[in-house]
């Protein structure tokens, strides 16, 4: 609007202007008036995208920390599963070396149980051998009075006065009939 007043006050005064110049002036006044609302417009777009852009930049960076936090869970799950897997393991690793710790302990033990056994069967041990001389000799007194029977002295064979006039054959026949026999303490009435 001043514009137009300066061009009326222009005319007015008499100054002569070509239609040309006129119309240049009029074009780069409605390029420039076009310029300033393209500017404003560009200004304004501008900050639109700006805008937009510091929106996408949040997101994006919300985004970053979610996938960030995401990954550090990843990560710290992870570990706690290494470090049960780890854990499990090494129990495991444990129990094995204490078995077999147990065993060797076991084994050392039932070897000298098993020598102090044999130590005492090969000492002569008194009181051991009274002490299986009256099992022996209540279990007669038990056969001999569950079967009413009464105690033979037991004697050693006696040679056969026949032993010379035995050849091997007969020898070796009676040998085996009497080792076939049973020895017995007790007779019946």
């Amino acid at each position: 609007m001043h514009d137009d007043l300066i061009t009326e006050i222009k005319h007015a005064s008499g100054g002569l202007r070509s239609q040309v110049h006129t119309e240049s002036e009029r074009k780069e006044k409605l390029f420039a008036s076009h310029d300033k609302e393209a500017e404003a417009e560009l200004g304004e777009s501008r900050d639109r995208v700006f805008g937009a852009m510091d929106g996408v930049m949040e997101e994006m960076m919300r985004i970053y920390a979610g996938v960030k936090l995401d990954l550090g869970q990843k990560e710290e799950q992870e570990e706690i599963k290494t470090r049960t897997a780890h854990t499990a393991a090494m129990q495991e690793l444990s129990k094995r070396s204490l078995k077999q710790q147990v065993h060797r302990a076991c084994a050392h033990e039932r070897a000298r149980r098993i020598r102090e056994a044999a130590e005492l069967a090969r000492r002569p041990d008194p009181g051991r051998d009274m002490l299986r001389e009256l099992v022996a000799r209540v279990q007669e007194e038990m056969l001999i009075k569950k079967f009413h029977g009464r105690k033979v002295a037991f004697r050693e064979p006696e040679q056969s006065p026949y032993s010379e006039e035995e050849n091997e054959q007969d020898r070796m026949l009676r040998h085996i009939r009497l080792s076939a026999r049973r020895k017995s303490c007790a007779v019946a009435f």
